[in-house]
This record gives C-alpha cells, sequence and structure tokens, in this order.
C-alpha cells in the first residue's frame, strides 16, 4: 500500500479479532457531493461523482468503505451507489483498502459535453 496516499486503508477485524485475509475486488462509483475541498485530488465544493477500486470481504464491507473514505477526503455520499465485482489491478494484502480514487465534478461532466457538442456542430469550409 505504499503506492496510497494516506487515509485509504481501513483496518477491519473479525468478531473474533482475527484479520480476515479472503477478500473480493470491487469497484465502486458513488453520487454525492463534495464538503470540503481536497487539494490532492484537485476538488471542489459541489456535486461530484466518486470512483474507486478496493479489496474488501463484501460488497457491504466495499460500500462502507468508498462512505468512510469519502468522509476523509471531503466528500459524501449522498446518491446512488453502485458496486461491481472486478478484475484487480493490485494484489489483495492482508486488510481491506481502496486504491485508484477518482473524482468527477458535475460540472467537469456539462463542460465535456458542451465541448463534444461544439465539434459535432463545426462548420466546414
Amino acid at each position: 500500500m505504499e503506492n496510497q496516499p494516506a487515509g485509504l486503508a481501513l483496518r477491519f477485524k473479525s468478531r473474533h479479532g482475527l484479520r480476515m485475509t479472503e477478500f473480493t475486488h470491487f469497484t465502486l462509483i458513488a453520487d454525492g457531493h463534495v464538503f470540503e475541498p481536497n487539494e490532492n485530488y484537485g476538488t471542489e465544493i459541489g456535486a461530484c461523482i466518486m470512483g474507486m477500486k478496493v479489496w474488501a470481504e463484501d460488497a457491504e464491507q466495499a460500500a462502507d468503505m468508498i462512505v468512510q473514505i469519502g468522509k476523509r477526503l471531503g466528500f459524501k455520499v449522498d446518491g446512488e451507489l453502485q458496486v461491481y465485482q472486478t478484475e484487480p489491478e493490485i494484489a489483495a494484502e492482508d486488510q481491506p483498502f481502496g486504491y485508484d480514487v477518482q473524482f468527477t465534478s458535475y460540472a467537469d461532466m456539462v463542460d465535456e459535453d458542451d465541448d463534444e457538442d461544439d465539434i459535432g456542430n463545426a462548420t466546414i469550409h
């Protein structure tokens, strides 16, 4: 986990205090908003989508992870949360963790749509 920004690891233990070692890989997409700008991720206050990949015990734990990690990064999940079981890009470790965190603001998506419209309406002479 040396390549991860601080705060992405969550330390979960089983009810008996033993570390869990069997994890499944998930990709999550969460609709919400940035409540506190985060310079490391270039976020600004406003509506946003957060995406990340995690190794977790199950889909429920994966969902809990994006909520908790999102809070640490200034993001609140307050809309749809999609969880997909996916192929990993990084090997599992001895504890659940998240990586490849990305934020896309709705303003960025609108700007991209406007750019596409401009290209589609270009006049050729």
